[in-house]
């Protein structure tokens, strides 16, 4: 562990005793269609989005989920699916997002320093046919 803070680790702090803030994730440009799903968010409140959106004029819904949220993404998709009586096309993207962290040292005159790490996502494209 010495040798992992040593070489900039992976833990969660430099090994200055800095606190770290994690900046949000970067979002491409967006349109209604798509619904960033979070763990703070009810997931009810969630699911009712995606559906309204595929039970309104919208042929097409893009969930997308970041790190510790993908399973609920997951999860919310099965869940249209399943309401849709499988009339809903699904696909799937993953992908690895760069996020910015920055960690304020203890002393308060030093700029913030500004770590680098890499997170997982996914994005379901549910497709309704036309009717």
């Amino acid at each position: 562990m010495e040798q992992q803070q040593q070489r900039g680790g992976r833990g969660r702090h430099d090994g200055g005793g800095g606190r770290r803030r994690k900046r949000p994730a970067p979002k491409p440009r967006t349109s209604l269609t798509d619904v960033y799903i979070a763990r703070n968010s009810a997931f009810e409140a969630q699911l009712a989005r995606a559906m309204s959106l595929l039970e309104s004029k919208e042929a097409r819904v893009t969930l997308h989920g970041l790190g510790a949220a993908i399973n609920r993404c997951i999860n919310i998709a099965l869940q249209l699916q399943e309401k849709f009586a499988g009339q809903l096309t699904m696909s799937v993207e993953t992908d690895t997002v760069g996020l910015l962290d920055e960690i304020a040292s203890d002393d308060l005159e030093a700029p913030p320093v500004v770590s680098k790490r890499r997170n997982s996502a996914i994005h379901v494209h549910l497709t309704r046919p036309a009717a």
